[in-house]
């Protein structure tokens, strides 16, 4: 009979866990933020599976960028589609991943899924009105440990805004 208050102090410390949990991670006591601007770089489509968009193609890219401090620097990256949401439809859902580099052995990397649209060799259109919610996954050199997120828009030129907010 000892059971039904063990389970109940499981549940209500686990229940207790969970929201110490949820609020450490809803909360950013110190955020540091800085913006990139790339310019409009070169990608090139990889057609993986019959002609068109289809599941696992690959659009790869890079771009060249400056920081607000002047800062001068190169990003790499991939989509690869994961997903159409219909076969007559160019629009798809994908997984990205995109290394920001500062420059010797400061990097960051990110990681992503979103949807666009894929027109031959580029991608044309970003779902939401172009602005891309990104986790940073990890960094080297100056950026070791790195963590937070970075919120790209892309502006009507071509380039893009890439506004890194990091968590310490």
């Amino acid at each position: 009979m000892r059971v039904l208050p063990m389970v109940s102090a499981v549940a209500i410390g686990a229940t207790m866990l969970g929201a110490v949990a949820y609020t450490q991670f809803a909360v950013a006591d110190d955020l540091t933020t800085f913006t990139i601007t790339t310019d409009a770089g070169v990608e090139d489509g990889i057609d993986t599976g019959p002609a068109g968009i289809s599941v696992g193609d690959i659009l790869v890219f890079s771009a060249n960028f400056v920081a607000e401090d002047g800062t001068a620097g190169t990003i790499n990256g991939y989509h690869v589609a994961t997903d159409l949401t219909d076969p007559a439809d160019p629009l798809a859902n994908m997984v990205s991943t995109i290394v920001f580099e500062f420059g010797g052995e400061d990097s960051i990397v990110v990681s992503q899924a979103s949807s666009g649209t894929f027109a031959g060799d580029s991608m044309v259109d970003w779902a939401a009105g172009g602005q891309q919610l990104r986790a940073i996954i990890g960094g080297t050199g100056k950026f070791i440990g790195a963590k937070g997120q970075v919120v790209g828009k892309q502006n009507a030129d071509g380039s893009w805004s890439q506004e890194f907010q990091l968590v310490d």
